[in-house]
């Protein structure tokens, strides 16, 4: 009697070893499955953040040179020549006719020899 009560307590202890083990086995492949799920969501929202950021660049990069490519209406219309002594953009281009006929005048005395711009604003030459 003692044998059979051994035996069937052997039995009841590998019955629930089992149990345990293939419960503890399912439980792994869940989690695991789990694990795997959220690894394949992570690397896919990292592509769409990285096609997002792309995007977001390319229209950024497609607005700065709209704003470069703009006409600001706050800016002075000139010929984009600012004057050394002043800073303001007021030069003007002194033409060739009139540096030959101030040399021509006045010869290697005139002022204008040298100089391509005047200034409208402080009258500076250089």
């Amino acid at each position: 009697m003692f044998y059979i009560g051994s035996i069937f307590l052997g039995l009841f202890k590998g019955f629930i070893a089992f149990v345990l083990i293939v419960g503890g086995y399912s439980n792994y492949q869940d989690k695991k499955r789990i694990y795997e799920t959220s690894l394949h969501d992570m690397e896919r929202a990292k592509k769409e953040a990285l096609a997002l950021d792309r995007i977001n660049q390319a229209i950024a990069a497609e607005q700065n040179a709209k704003i470069m490519n703009a006409v600001n209406p706050f800016k002075e219309v000139t010929n984009g020549v600012k004057c050394p002594m002043c800073g303001k953009n007021a030069g003007k281009k002194i033409s060739t006719t009139n540096r030959a006929v101030s040399v021509a005048t006045v010869g290697l005395a005139s002022g204008k020899i040298g100089k391509q711009y005047k200034c409208s604003s402080c009258g500076h030459m250089w």
